[in-house]
């Protein structure tokens, strides 16, 4: 093959990430067949453009802009999701492809080429027009995640293992531009009423499924945020994965998700960009602004701190009705017992309530960058900036699980308080039934 082609759809919001995840194909490309890649795009500024064809140079490699109709398409087409256009523009890739290009691989913008794509480039095949992978989160086992914004025709494909994600397709081009255009999904998309809720990616399935060949998503189509589920470390993710995909939320964002230790990868990368510096004070600047996981862990630990309540008061009305009955000399020795033991257990309630904090600022000690990194990210320029120690921060945030332990902490608490309390309502209950006690 005498070139390595590339497709991907983006807007001017999304190029620094396309950027990022270009950069990482082209840094791990080991092969010496030069690559050049289509994008899909409308509304790039001339800067941008420029930053990417330097990138591309950099590599020995070109970059070809291709102008979608953003008009040619049906604004009922993303009426039942918040879909952007430019998820549109691969169905218009056909027609806009130059007649050499017998072989395409089209990658989304989320994603981080972790390792050579010459392999998987050069796969055969076969009596199929197109290689995919399967959508992680929807398969026979997960169910289909959509549920009812699906309709039963794709979800029937999901349960018959028959669903494939959109983001990473090899396809064969000479074979695709001859039998499909634009207007072959245009019109299946009016055939299925416009029941479609990922646009794209449900015509895609639909008009292709009978011409896939699967490969494994492990390792071509890896959902970042599912890799621990499927047994696979972030260490055994970078030395091994070809292509990981950040699906749902994004590395980029903070503040707004749980991260999880696999996002690092994208930050290995993403560093060593040209937009490293807007990354890393947009990162820092969310991680200390945003406050929706503050509101998610504030309401576990305002849940534990509600329950701890209902504990004591549950305990202080135990030993009222037990003083109230203290004659019944025989009632009242078995009643202390058992009092004695929810003294004890009260105690222990006690004592985690002290170890806890409903402070927000001390959610997670050591979390947020102390020490005036509000006052520095305001200042006009960041020529100090010291990236390193700044990558350090988010990677001992996303890596040591500082914020995975902590929750997970809180959240043992929770059950834990939760099962005391049935259980001292439990022996209240016993209590007041032995001494003909009713409430």
């Amino acid at each position: 093959m005498d070139k390595i082609n590339i497709a991907s759809a983006l807007n001017e919001k999304y190029v620094p990430y396309t950027y990022t995840m270009l950069y990482s194909l082209l840094e791990n490309h080991k092969e010496e067949t030069r690559v050049r890649v289509f994008l899909l795009c409308n509304d790039l500024r001339e800067d941008s453009k420029k930053k990417l064809e330097d990138l591309a140079k950099n590599y020995d490699s070109e970059i070809v802009f291709l102008t979608p109709d953003s008009s040619a398409f049906d604004s009922k087409m993303l009426e039942q999701g918040e879909w952007s256009i430019e998820t549109l523009y691969r169905l218009q890739l056909f027609d806009l492809l130059p007649g050499n290009v017998d072989r395409i691989l089209y990658l989304d913008g989320d994603m981080i080429i972790n390792r050579d794509i010459s392999q998987l480039y050069g796969m055969d095949f076969a009596s199929s027009h197109l290689i995919v992978t399967h959508d992680m989160t929807m398969t026979p086992e997960s169910g289909p995640v959509y549920g009812h914004l699906h309709s039963e025709h794709f979800n029937q494909m999901i349960r018959e293992n028959r669903y494939f994600n959109a983001g990473m397709i090899l396809m064969d081009a000479r074979y695709l531009k001859e039998h499909y255009n634009l207007e072959s999904y245009l019109r299946r998309a009016e055939e299925l009423d416009y029941d479609i809720f990922a646009p794209d990616q449900d015509l895609l399935n639909d008009l292709h499924q009978d011409e896939c060949k699967y490969i494994d998503a492990l390792e071509y189509d890896l959902f970042a945020c599912n890799a621990a589920g499927n047994g696979i470390s972030y260490e055994k993710m970078k030395k091994d994965t070809v292509i990981v995909h950040y699906v749902g939320d994004k590395p980029w964002n903070a503040g707004d998700h749980l991260p999880y230790r696999e996002e690092m990868l994208w930050w290995d990368y993403a560093s060593r960009t040209i937009y490293a510096e807007e990354f890393l004070n947009q990162y820092l600047k969310d991680m200390i602004s945003r406050s929706e996981l503050y509101e998610a862990i504030q309401s576990v630990i305002d849940e534990n701190a509600k329950i701890k309540r209902m504990i004591e008061d549950t305990l202080e009305l135990t030993r009222k009705t037990l003083s109230m009955n203290s004659e019944k000399k025989s009632e009242d020795k078995k009643s202390e017992d058992k009092g004695s033991g929810e003294k004890e257990s009260a105690g222990k309630i006690s004592s985690s309530k002290d170890g806890g904090s409903s402070q927000r600022e001390d959610i997670v000690p050591g979390f947020l960058p102390k020490g005036g990194i509000e006052e520095y990210l305001d200042q006009e320029s960041h020529d100090d900036l010291d990236r390193d120690a700044v990558l350090e921060l988010i990677r001992e945030y996303l890596l040591e699980d500082m914020m995975h332990d902590y929750i997970e902490r809180l959240r043992e608490e929770n059950a834990d308080l939760k099962l005391a309390w049935q259980t001292v309502q439990k022996q209240f209950a016993e209590i007041c039934e032995g001494m003909g006690v009713t409430e």
